[in-house]
């Protein structure tokens, strides 16, 4: 019979993470903008580590995290943590981190010192600027503006 079949589960993958998203993916464009020096003089990453226990999530990539969740509509720390596991835009975001929902939701009502409406608007205004300049001409001010800081 002619019909397409899968690929063996127990079959070896060998698969980059970088290949998970396209060239012209938006969760590029926040990754791009959380990891600015712009964000430190906002207020947005405050946590420290202490002397002991486990160190904790990056705030950036928590970060990073919750602006994804809200510029796709996904408010629930339970929810958020399913798509770490499912998603393999998150999975690139995150850089494979897989944070549990209590650090998720601790995250939020610990660590931002500006708070949860900040990263609503925060989403809201870039979904907003990629849908006005497209995704190609937020890249280029982006690259443009790293450039000039470094320079």
């Amino acid at each position: 019979m002619n019909y397409v079949f899968g690929k063996q589960r127990e079959q070896i993958l060998i698969e980059s993470i970088e290949e998970y998203v396209q060239d012209d993916n938006e969760v590029r464009v926040m990754d791009k903008l959380v990891d600015s020096p712009d964000l430190y003089s906002l207020g947005f990453l405050t946590a420290k580590n202490g002397e002991t226990g486990r160190p904790k999530y990056s705030p950036q990539d928590m970060l990073k995290l919750y602006i994804y969740g809200y510029y796709n509509g996904i408010r629930s720390s339970r929810k958020l943590q399913k798509q770490i596991i499912i998603n393999r835009e998150v999975i690139w975001l995150l850089k494979g981190l897989q944070p549990k929902q209590r650090a998720i939701s601790d995250f939020r009502k610990f660590r931002m010192v500006i708070g949860e409406v900040s990263i609503a608007i925060f989403a809201y205004n870039l979904k907003r600027v990629i849908s006005i300049m497209g995704f190609k001409g937020l890249m280029e001010r982006i690259i443009e503006k790293m450039k000039l800081k470094v320079a």
